[in-house]
């Protein structure tokens, strides 16, 4: 949409990340306005030029103040983070739609890997802290890198450990993959610790996540964040429709190495003959 408007070839690397910023539903400038920071300067542009569509909005604009073009997206992106309807491209929203999500997988310790990663429009990525190399300095710089696109972060903790689950979803990790839950019990020990009180024990205290998320953080967290249980080990397979049911769990992620160690047979991913 707004990518369209800017002239070829494109002045940044913005023009994917407008597209999809904005809803795919016809908008005039004055219903988005008010998300874009509340610009007065792209108010009274608009106002003095008579533009009501905002895909008639053009990169003029900034083209008029010095050629600095991608100040527009600048906008753009502060109106994602402005509000939270703008910041989260909707992974819930998907899964109601019955639709897939595309997950991309980072073990690489490094934030511009994450940064390549992110910009190739994957609909999340989820940094790898069991099995990856990746320890918490990293994965704060991976988590900054991947805040710059509209992917959504995720994080694989090491354990079922409240400590280790708080302090990465602090970090700005948007969903929490757990593993070797087995239980409802376990399940249950998981899904509070990803939220505040009173349907949780998650403590308070986001110091990248706040930055991140937007001021109304700790109003949206325990709804937006997501909470992936690993169904990996034989009782797991026993009590699966008990650990579905377990409030405020948004999904399962199968384990398949451990899951096939747990039921004899050697560590291995997708069989055909299953």
């Amino acid at each position: 949409m707004i990518g369209d408007h800017c002239q070829k070839p494109y002045p940044c690397d913005y023009q994917d990340r407008c597209k999809t910023l904005l809803p795919k539903k016809n908008v005039t400038s004055y219903d988005i306005l008010p998300y874009i920071g509340k610009n007065k300067k792209v108010v009274e542009y608009c106002k003095e030029n008579g533009i009501e569509d905002l895909q008639k909005f053009p990169a003029k604009f900034f083209k008029d103040r010095k050629g600095y073009a991608p100040g527009y997206h600048k906008i753009i992106q502060d109106a994602h983070r402005s509000n939270k309807s703008w910041f989260s491209p909707g992974l819930k929203e998907i899964f109601k739609e019955g639709k897939a999500v595309v997950n991309g997988w980072l073990q690489i310790p490094n934030s511009f890997t994450a940064e390549l990663m992110a910009n190739q429009n994957w609909d999340s990525l989820t940094l790898d802290m069991q099995h990856g190399i990746i320890d918490y300095p990293n994965a704060v710089g991976m988590l900054q890198a991947i805040s710059t696109t509209n992917v959504v972060p995720l994080a694989r903790v090491n354990w079922n450990e409240p400590g280790q689950i708080m302090k990465i979803l602090d970090a700005g990790a948007y969903g929490i993959i757990c593993p070797m839950v087995s239980n409802r019990k376990e399940a249950e020990h998981f899904v509070q610790a990803c939220m505040y009180p009173p349907k949780g024990y998650r403590s308070y205290g986001p110091i990248r996540g706040l930055v991140y998320g937007g001021p109304d953080y700790a109003d949206e967290a325990n709804n937006e964040i997501l909470k992936f249980a690993m169904i990996e080990t034989k009782e797991s397979l026993d009590n699966l429709d008990d650990i579905m049911q377990t409030p405020g769990l948004d999904g399962i992620y199968i384990g398949p190495a451990d899951l096939s160690l747990a039921i004899g047979e050697k560590p291995s991913f997708d069989k055909p003959e299953g």
